[in-house]
């Protein structure tokens, strides 16, 4: 039925997810929204009032593709199931059908951000879905967000806030509540009186990959991972954070000094983790099958760790998406109005997925294959890890089958069970512990030039300079970029690096209790499967042949300090 709108129109008000960065940060904000409908829609005081999300195709990653095909959506109905949204009593339309059924022409009445700092580039955002951005008095800032608290009468405030409006982009991005991209979100969290939390915990999880997806993964499992055998793999995703550290991993250097992965990364506990956590369950879930996924630039680098112990894992690579996503589009024949792209959707050749092939394609159905693993080994600073978990615990696997890598004591000889970051506020220590971090990152930066202390954004030159100077390209310049991104340090580096040093002591004694140990070793063997309930394999495939494929999506895709770059300017 066509979808008509009057200008008096009493019908539900759209709340449409603006989109940014990598997919996986997209995913995260259509949850928020997911979350804010559900909220809105219910509660004291909802009055029945109806709020429609609304579903972007999502955006290749620009950053990881190089901005390939930015007008060449991601087509949201092959990613996701709209049976488990219908399921779960989500009222949804896609913005496609919004745009060509409803005669709308894409005009935002206003914007709410729950962030409550520097605004992010709404215009550039707006544009990028084929959208208007309304005047910036209608630009507006939630009075519920993560930082401001959720209680009742906050949301009845946002409530009323958004009613008078039809049709309303959100912009939130951890900021509807925390921590939705961090491992399983709120999904096993005690929210408390936290109503937001709450929404989340119980919204999100019908957005769920489809059936088209998941039947690609299976398809790969079953040819590379031993899928035929019925035995099973470990996945793990292996994301060094942030991309400064990124760019230290790719030298072509044997060995890291520790000061220089602690000065680098936010997580310098992966370097020395990696392999002992990896082998670890690898042991306890009596396999030798690995599926991998971490960016091309530090695949060199894991590949020789694992090598050195015997390990080779399975990872996927571009060839693998031949003959199943639609080829690119050359540059001069690429949709550029909305109209334009809404066209190239429907007209995909048979049989192809419409969503071209692309890094960040690959990264969603690498994600897949990693939900179908006998157990998952994640990055907390991804939000592709925690895209991955949250799936795992809405397809029903067992919480304690997921794990991650953790700076504790406890968790160093085998990874942490998941159910522990939930465990004695363990996840508010870490978010105090990469808050610091942040806070000594962004002094260093300002110290030695890189952002202006006036910006809200991050991280700085450094990783751009590092590309422009050729570091992955020879040894020579990848030393040089090593020595451009060391920072100088002065007294106010030196306060905030104390600070973090205290935050990381206090998570350490807040963690380390017998009884917190003891119970998460008890989960951990609780939910490890027998032989006969293992499914997927032995590894097929020589890391050395594999495609500068990908994680693609995740490169830059979690700095939140550069979500904001400029105006019209954003990744």
């Amino acid at each position: 039925a066509a979808l008509g709108f009057a200008a008096d129109d009493p019908g539900p008000t759209f709340l449409i997810p603006l989109l940014w960065n990598g997919p996986n940060n997209q995913v995260s904000a259509i949850k928020e929204t997911l979350a804010l409908a559900h909220l809105l829609a219910g509660g004291t005081g909802g009055g029945g009032a109806a709020f429609t999300t609304v579903l972007p195709d999502l955006l290749a990653h620009e950053f990881t593709d190089d901005g390939k095909h930015p007008n060449q959506p991601m087509v949201f109905e092959e990613l996701f199931d709209r049976e488990a949204l219908r399921a779960g009593g989500v009222d949804h339309v896609l913005l496609r059908e919004l745009r060509t059924s409803g005669g709308w022409g894409g005009n935002l009445s206003a914007v709410v951000c729950f962030r409550d700092y520097h605004w992010p580039p709404i215009r550039r955002m707006a544009t990028l879905l084929g959208l208007t951005a309304p005047a910036e008095d209608a630009w507006l800032r939630s009075p519920a967000s993560s930082t401001r608290g959720c209680s009742d009468a906050a949301v009845e405030q946002l409530r009323r806030l958004v009613q008078p409006f039809k049709f309303v982009g959100i912009v939130t991005f951890n900021d509807f509540t925390y921590p939705t991209s961090v491992l399983a979100g709120t999904l096993l969290l005690d929210c408390g009186g936290d109503a937001c939390c709450q929404a989340y915990k119980e919204g999100s999880p019908s957005l769920r990959m489809s059936p088209q997806l998941l039947q690609l993964a299976d398809g790969f499992v079953r040819a590379h991972a031993g899928g035929e055998q019925g035995r099973g793999f470990v996945a793990s995703h292996i994301r060094p954070y942030p991309d400064l550290c990124v760019e230290l991993w790719r030298l072509p250097k044997e060995e890291l000094s520790y000061r220089e992965v602690r000065r680098a990364c936010m997580n310098d506990y992966l370097y020395e983790g990696l392999l002992p956590g990896l082998q670890a369950l690898l042991h306890r879930f009596n396999t030798s099958s690995l599926f991998v996924m971490a960016h091309p630039a530090v695949r060199p680098r894991v590949f020789r760790m694992l090598e050195a112990a015997n390990i080779r894992p399975v990872v996927m690579g571009m060839h693998h998406l031949e003959g199943v996503a639609s080829p690119l589009v050359a540059a001069s024949d690429r949709p550029n109005g909305t109209a334009e792209r809404i066209r190239a959707v429907a007209a995909a050749p048979p049989g192809l997925l419409r969503s071209p092939a692309s890094f960040s394609l690959l990264a969603m159905v690498e994600e897949a294959v990693a939900v179908a693993a006998a157990a998952f080994l994640g990055t907390a600073e991804s939000s592709m890890t925690g895209a991955i978990m949250q799936e795992r615990l809405a397809q029903g696997l067992a919480p304690a089958s997921n794990f991650y890598f953790a700076p504790q004591s406890a968790c160093r000889a085998t990874p942490c069970p998941l159910p522990h970051f939930y465990e004695a506020d363990v996840w508010r220590q870490w978010l105090t512990l990469k808050t610091k971090r942040m806070e000594t990152r962004r002094k260093r930066d300002e110290a030695s030039g890189k952002i202006d202390p006036r910006d809200g954004e991050g991280p700085g030159e450094a990783v751009e300079e590092a590309k422009e100077a050729g570091a992955a390209d020879d040894a020579e310049g990848a030393e040089a970029a090593a020595e451009e991104v060391e920072v100088v340090e002065d007294a106010a580096v030196a306060a905030a690096a104390e600070e973090e040093a205290a935050a990381a002591e206090d998570m350490e004694e807040a963690e380390a209790t017998a009884e917190e140990a003891a119970e998460a070793a008890k989960d951990t063997e609780e939910a490890e499967p027998t032989a006969e309930e293992a499914e997927g394999a032995e590894a097929a495939e020589d890391a050395a042949g594999a495609d500068a494929a990908a994680e693609m999506a995740e490169a830059s895709e979690e700095e939140e300090d550069a979500e904001a770059a400029e105006e019209g300017g954003a990744k």
